[in-house]
């Protein structure tokens, strides 16, 4: 698989820009049509409004990437905030990097990839960004490969799109962490809990909620319950961080079946 430079996100596909079609090739900013998915979903805010002030003192450092539509107008591929910029500010004409040459089913591997090295992605964006990229075949091994990170780092960010959309709404790159704990936390009761004191909590605490919603008297409870209600002789020991449980299961009862049993009685 290809690797790309950390400076330049179009590297990762091996091609340079067309002849004559140079960085400094200025386009007019209402030809350039946005019809690609974006991984960004918010471009307002503090940075939006210091990349303008960027702009309107040092001009535009990096290019837009854009694709002929075959029209006279240009597909945009990276550079949604500068152009947006550029419109805000009333700025007629941008450069841009014409890149005919990039294929439909690379355009968004290049957005994402260069949402990475400027940052800019906020974790549920980056989030969804990775969980498209699985939904068009990509492994995590592939797309952490594609984006330099590792595969911890891909599984976790997914896996805060189980969480509750309250919380969504809540994270930032400040409490990522923590949202990762508590997307790893099974038991509803205390996950609700943890997500009305959200933000009031630290990492540790996430972490002594969810180790102790199944501690040793919660346990024992669960096997009473079931042998009650199985006539079954579960005999539970304790041995310091590991627990061992023996079971003796009663005829025509499936291991399957117990433990769905167990976990009825759990969440009753």
């Amino acid at each position: 698989m290809a690797k790309f430079e950390l400076k330049d996100p179009l590297s990762w596909l091996g091609g340079k820009a067309e002849e004559n079609k140079t960085d400094k090739t200025e386009i007019e900013t209402e030809k350039v049509k946005i019809i690609y998915s974006q991984p960004r979903e918010n471009i307002g805010g503090r940075e939006f409004d210091e990349l303008m002030n960027s702009i309107k003192t040092h001009g535009l450092l990096e290019p837009i990437v854009v694709k002929e539509d075959g029209g006279g107008n240009y597909n945009l591929i990276c550079g949604e905030r500068r152009l947006a910029a550029f419109r805000q500010l009333g700025l007629k004409t941008i450069k841009a990097n014409i890149r005919n040459d990039i294929k439909e089913e690379d355009i968004f591997i290049i957005q994402i990839i260069e949402n990475l090295q400027r940052k800019e992605l906020e974790p549920i964006e980056l989030a969804k960004a990775y969980k498209k990229l699985l939904d068009k075949n990509k492994t995590i091994r592939d797309i952490a490969s594609l984006v330099g990170k590792s595969k911890s780092h891909i599984s976790d960010m997914i896996s805060l799109l189980s969480v509750e959309n309250d919380l969504q709404g809540k994270i930032t790159k400040k409490n990522v962490r923590k949202a990762i704990e508590v997307s790893r936390i099974d038991e509803a009761k205390v996950k609700k809990e943890i997500i009305k004191d959200f933000d009031e909590l630290h990492i540790k605490d996430i972490q002594n909620k969810k180790n102790s919603s199944l501690d040793n008297d919660n346990i024992t409870y669960l096997i009473n319950r079931f042998n009650e209600e199985h006539s079954s002789k579960m005999s539970v020991l304790f041995l310091k961080k590991m627990t061992s449980i023996t079971l003796k299961i009663p005829s025509g009862l499936k291991t399957e079946k117990i433990l769905k049993q167990i976990i009825k009685i759990k969440e009753d």
